[in-house]
């Protein structure tokens, strides 16, 4: 049984092995970073919005998909991780991922010459 310290604000185990110290920079890292980038978002997407000549409503129902969707996805994707290991839904995750953004530049129409 590890002994605890008290000389923090919160009790910490006092052992030389800290397992989640490994997981910083491969794990914790990069959902800070993608937090952030999502966070930071936001209030572009919606003085987009209002700047577009929505009003403040219009601006919170274009944002509040994007928290919403995140909570919806997160269900499916505990699963995912579940089935098929967690380097494997990192992949795929990444995957599908650059496949959508790729996708965003394909032309949904071949763009014809004018004729003038």
């Amino acid at each position: 049984m590890p002994q605890w310290s008290v000389h923090s604000a919160l009790p910490t185990p006092v052992t030389a092995d800290r397992p989640l110290r490994r997981l910083v920079v491969p794990a914790f890292l990069p959902a800070a970073v993608f937090g952030i980038g999502q966070g930071a978002a936001a209030p572009v997407v919606a003085l987009s919005a209002r700047e577009l000549g929505g009003s403040a409503a219009a601006a919170g129902v274009v944002v509040a998909p994007l928290g919403l969707g995140q909570v919806l996805g997160d269900l499916p994707a505990g699963r995912i991780v579940a089935r098929v290991g967690e380097r494997s839904a990192v992949l795929l995750g990444s995957a599908v991922g650059l496949a959508a953004a790729m996708a965003r530049w394909v032309p949904r129409r071949p763009s014809r010459p004018r004729a003038i």
